[in-house]
């Protein structure tokens, strides 16, 4: 009596290189080689977006520390710009007598 849809047999296509499938009713993909990628497709679309995301605060990152090595305390709007700095991206603030400096992880600066 036990009707499990495990239990029978079809074929259908495979998602990710359309072969045909046979076996459970449930399976989705004909190899463990289409099965992992297709997930690791799907995993790399919705991951662009924070790789793009995160090169641009790598390249903020790197830009503070350059000027703050080169001894630039208060460094000027228009220098960070040239540099190709993206004012738009950072990943914290903090507040400290009525400044607030952006970070991009440990080199921080504020707008002045």
């Amino acid at each position: 009596m036990n009707k499990s849809p495990k239990a029978t047999s079809t074929s259908t296509s495979c998602l990710y290189c359309g072969n045909e499938i046979t076996g459970r009713t449930d399976k989705k993909f004909c190899t463990v080689q289409c099965k992992a990628q297709f997930n690791n497709r799907k995993k790399n679309k919705e991951e662009e977006s924070i790789q793009k995301l995160n090169r641009i605060l790598r390249k903020n990152r790197n830009i503070l520390k350059e000027i703050n090595n080169a001894g630039h305390s208060g460094t000027q709007q228009e220098a960070l710009q040239q540099m190709g700095f993206d004012f738009r991206f950072y990943t914290h603030q903090v507040s400290e007598n009525n400044t607030t400096f952006n970070f991009c992880y440990e080199w921080g600066y504020s707008r002045l």
